[in-house]
Formats: structure tokens, sequence, C-alpha cells
């Protein structure tokens, strides 16, 4: 399985270019599960919200790749939360 995993700055358009990629090769994307945990702490993240968003991340890659698409296109990956994480709070 190709996989393709787009990595940059907040709002510099990979959502945007994952889903034109998906639409193009017929596949479903892998979104950032960020974005929907952020919305369920109502916007306020600690450290210990690192492992769960690393997970989170992780159980939408599993769900979509389980579904056999190829190519795999992720809109994050787990490098990202990585690097936020240092960048943050100084831990990863």
């Amino acid at each position: 399985m190709l996989r393709v995993v787009l990595t940059g700055s907040e709002c510099t358009g990979k959502s945007s270019l994952a889903a034109k990629l998906a639409e193009h090769y017929k596949v479903e994307f892998v979104p950032e599960y960020l974005r929907e945990y952020f919305a369920m702490k109502n916007g306020i993240l600690t450290v210990d919200d690192v492992i769960p968003i690393a997970q989170g991340q992780l159980q939408y890659e599993t769900d979509i790749a389980n579904k056999g698409y190829n190519p795999l296109i992720c809109d994050t990956d787990i490098i990202s939360s990585i690097v936020y994480a240092k960048h943050y709070f100084g831990v990863c």
C-alpha cells in the first residue's frame, strides 16, 4: 500500500489537498484527529493530551487502512504529533 502523508504548519491547506487527492484517487483520506479532539476539549490542551491525540490519530489511520484504500492519504501523522508535543510542551 502506498502511503501519502501531508506535513506542514497549521492552516497551509493540508486538509484541502488531502480531500482533493482522495477525490482524485477515489479513496477516503485519514483526517487529522487533533481537530476533533481540540473541539472536544473546548480548545484547551495540556501535556496530558499528547498520548490520547497520538492514539486517536493512529486509530484513524488504522480504520481507513483496514478498508483497503490505496493509496492511503493522511492529512497528518504521528510524526507531526511528536513535533507539536515537543514544541508546545517540551516533551514527546
